[in-house]
């Protein structure tokens, strides 16, 4: 932490009024009539004090959600951690909503269909819209494959030679390309996901249930694990877009919410690493040095180790998790590895966007395309164990509004997964890493919470909340305890050798849910920052105090500090342009450290950075980290740093 030992000027404290509104649920069966005359709550106001302006705000509370609410105001109420409740549809932010639905992509739609592995024509299709007949066209494939003969393999495909697409008999390539002809005229092409069983990976699978268990122990649980990610979506902006599939998993799924899951970095890689290996992304990082990561150990290479049939889809390949300013995978990383061929589609004409987050692989809405693949590749496996991690990104990463189209995309998915019976031996797990990080949501006070609180979901089979209802107790505690995604990677580590006798399982930063977590848990505990910690109540502090600009100053002093030493000679020295705004958080009541969330605009580049300021009993000033929240575009091309980007106007233009 950079400490800082000029004196200051004794500031007035800030009056800590929080903007804690309870969440308002979107559940039709309820309505606000009930509520009012069940609890009173027509007598609630609570106050919101901005700088010279006051504004009653009036809460919204619906019967389910008050239950749940350890204390009214709050969605975590613990001696550890008191996390306020926002309404999704405050008037601070309410203006920033725009209903979406999903989206039509423009084209002809395919006539080739997929059941399981075994391609066919659908006659009705071809002859509306290509006015030809089934035995009027002949289309051939090429398989898609990394590059291996490449340094670096996950950057580069290898389209193979063309082969005679026979309709009614199975493929053996999982992916495609396909193009069809009639009469010598070509007239359409397409990308194929298709689930296929591997030889190669059945085999390893035998011998590794066998030999984690001879014979395999029958009192061990082996439930499948499906997780399935949508990329910066807070669980406030879940209730405004993704009302649908909220309702689906948690009336009909049974499914349990955590209210409390708090980030642990700012982006998806230092959020995802701890998901999917129990390491920090600073950690991880330091144990990749050539940033290649095929020397992490992964959840899914412990479930492999049992017999685990392993899949990674990542939507996103240009900004990947693994490949962004990184080099990704030596090896491909798990048995069925998708950034090829999702590479091949982000490289062809084929991938378009038609508005904000609108993406489309031809005529197919993209995210449809890969949660299809996602749900018949586990439907196709059946009985075989499966460890399966899927996460889409390209249509709410950069658009507040664009969760809306992934709505009806979603509950297909789930539908289809209870359809099938998937979700009857398998745990389920959908959630974000983060929610919106950039844009007018996070310039206001619920957004700065909503960055760091995404949302999730877990669903557990019936059978197995039956036999372990403690495990289910545990976890509805949990609903309302300090959560992240530490405790989720250790979760999942217990799920791989469940049940067992251990009195606590714990990692070197998380606890496992299927424990009670400790009702007086920190963000210290939790191994939150605490630039990301929501564990305060807030209230504004004067932009025109003079500490409020000592600490901006500060602020970019520390981050100016940063790229001279990591970009020497590349980036100009940025300056205050003016104080956005200040809020004091309170972290600890008992400490003499004050804590204050500083935005600021600087120039040149007219960034706004926002940072978590400590300042001591002495008037030294700290900070450990800068978010930016407004996107930095091309204005920082010439460093090749995830963090550095995020600051650096380049000298040269």
């Amino acid at each position: 932490m950079n400490m800082g030992s000029a004196p200051l000027q004794k500031a007035a404290r800030s009056t800590t009024v929080s903007l804690m509104v309870p969440t308002k649920t979107v559940r039709k069966k309820n309505t606000l009539l009930v509520i009012i005359g069940t609890v009173g709550v027509a007598s609630l106001f609570f106050f919101y004090s901005r700088q010279d302006e006051s504004f009653w705000l009036k809460p919204v509370i619906v019967a389910k959600e008050l239950v749940r609410m350890a204390q009214p105001g709050y969605a975590i109420y613990t001696s550890g951690c008191k996390i306020p409740a926002f309404d999704p549809f405050h008037w601070t932010v309410a203006g920033l909503y725009r209903k979406q639905t999903l989206y039509v992509c423009p084209g002809k739609p395919s006539f080739i269909r997929l059941a399981a592995n075994v391609p066919s024509i659908d006659a009705r299709v071809l002859w509306e819209h290509h006015k030809y007949k089934p035995r009027d066209v002949l289309c051939t494939y090429q398989k898609i494959t990394r590059d291996e003969n490449r340094t670096e393999p996950d950057s580069a495909v290898v389209y193979h030679p063309s082969s005679k697409l026979t309709f009614g008999a199975p493929l053996s390539s999982d992916f495609v390309f396909v193009t069809c002809s009639s009469y010598g005229a070509k007239f359409h092409e397409e990308f194929l996901m298709v689930p296929v069983l591997k030889e190669q990976v059945e085999q390893r699978c035998k011998l590794a249930e066998y030999a984690a268990s001879p014979p395999l122990n029958r009192t061990k649980e082996r439930l499948n694990v499906v997780i399935i990610g949508l990329d910066s979506v807070s669980r406030l902006n879940s209730l405004r877009h993704l009302k649908r599939t909220r309702d689906f998993l948690l009336e009909e799924m049974e499914a349990i919410e955590l209210y409390g899951y708090n980030k642990v970095g700012d982006n998806s890689f230092p959020n995802q690493v701890p998901l999917l290996t129990g390491r920090s992304g600073e950690e991880a990082m330091s144990l990749c040095p050539e940033k290649f990561f095929d020397n992490l150990e992964f959840v899914w290479d412990k479930y492999a180790s049992l017999g685990y049939r392993t899949l990674f889809l990542e939507e996103s390949p240009r900004y990947g998790l693994f490949n962004y300013l990184l080099k990704g995978f030596k090896d491909i990383p798990t048995d069925y590895y998708c950034r090829p061929m999702i590479f091949a589609i982000d490289n062809s004409r084929f991938k378009k966007f038609i508005g904000g987050g609108k993406g489309c692989v031809g005529s197919t809405v993209q995210t449809s395309m890969y949660l299809d693949y996602t749900t018949s590749l586990v439907s196709f496996l059946g009985n075989r164990s499966y460890f399966t991690y899927t996460w889409i990104s390209d249509v709410t990463h950069d658009n507040f509004n664009s969760a809306g189209f992934a709505d009806e995309p979603f509950l297909r998915a789930f539908q289809r997964l209870n359809a099938s019976g998937v979700m009857d031996k398998s745990i389920v797990v959908f959630l974000s890493d983060h929610g919106m990080r950039y844009g007018p949501i996070r310039q206001t006070l619920i957004g700065k919470y909503e960055d760091r609180m995404p949302f999730v979901f877990l669903m557990l089979p019936r059978e197995f909340r039956r036999k372990y209802p403690q495990v289910v107790k545990n976890l509805k505690t949990n609903q309302r305890r300090l959560t992240t995604h530490y405790d989720l990677h250790a979760t999942l580590l217990e799920l791989a050798d469940f049940p067992n006798d251990l009195p606590s399982f714990k990692t070197e930063h998380g606890t496992s849910l299927f424990r009670e977590v400790p009702e007086n848990r920190t963000c210290r505990d939790a191994s939150i920052a605490p630039h990301w910690c929501c564990c305060h109540d807030s209230g504004q502090f004067p932009v025109t105090d003079p500490l409020s600009k000592k600490m901006a100053n500060f602020v970019l002093e520390t981050v100016n500090g940063w790229l001279h030493q990591g970009a020497p000679g590349k980036c100009v020295r940025l300056q205050l342009r003016s104080v956005v705004d200040v809020y004091e958080v309170t972290v600890d009541a008992n400490s003499d450290t004050r804590y204050f969330w500083v935005t600021l605009k600087c120039f040149p580049g007219e960034g706004l950075l926002e940072a978590t300021v400590a300042v001591n009993g002495t008037g030294a000033l700290a900070t450990e980290r800068v978010s930016r929240l407004n996107w930095h575009g091309g204005q920082s091309s010439c460093v090749k740093n995830h963090q550095l980007e995020l600051y650096c106007f380049c000298k040269h233009q």
